[in-house]
């Protein structure tokens, strides 16, 4: 069957019909958006229903590490999820999201690409029990924790100041994207 495009004009738009899809977020802007936007709708009512159903707090974790364009972006993703692998299995971070009260986590993978090459990072969203109003307290111990696991995985160091940041999600929708918590997580690509 042949390729078409068509027109709705009820809704405004143009789209492609008889076209096979190839469900890739990364490379397949097509595909991307619808993926992405199911993803971000998801994630939305997550966090409204938590927020609702709970009276929970929302944190987001940012985790970020050092590197040049010498790295190739394959490399750079297996050390970056070694890391990860090494941050959440160790005791003290365990013991941290235990007093701030995390419930669950929903993980972004970010990549973007740069003068010093890919940069891939995680944006993770921490459903807590409660709102946490102390959470910069913890900012410094987990930084420390995130730079042993991304030097026992074999990454460059990041810095105190740049390794890792935790936002309150109310803020963090306003300062990370002028979309939202759940843009930020879902569009990544």
């Amino acid at each position: 069957k042949q390729r078409e495009v068509k027109y709705s004009e009820s809704r405004k738009k143009a789209h492609w019909s008889n076209v096979q899809r190839c469900g890739s977020v990364w490379t397949c802007p097509v595909c991307a958006k619808q993926i992405t936007e199911k993803r971000r709708e998801e994630i939305k009512t997550a966090i409204e229903s938590w927020k609702n159903a709970h009276s929970g707090g929302v944190l987001l974790l940012t985790l970020t590490f050092s590197h040049s364009s010498k790295e190739s972006l394959r490399s750079l993703l297996e050390r970056q999820k070694k890391a990860l692998k090494i941050f959440h299995e160790t005791t003290k971070l365990q013991e941290t999201f235990k007093k701030l009260g995390v419930q669950h986590k929903i993980k972004s993978l970010e990549m973007t690409f740069g003068k010093n090459g890919w940069h891939p990072h995680n944006h993770i969203l921490l459903l807590t029990k409660n709102e946490v109003e102390d959470y910069q307290s913890y900012i410094s111990d987990l930084s420390v924790l995130w730079i042993k696991a991304c030097v026992k995985a074999g990454l460059n160091a990041p810095s105190m100041q740049h390794g890792l940041d935790i936002r309150d999600g109310n803020y963090a929708s306003q300062y990370v994207a002028k979309w939202g918590l759940d843009f930020e997580l879902a569009k990544g690509h």
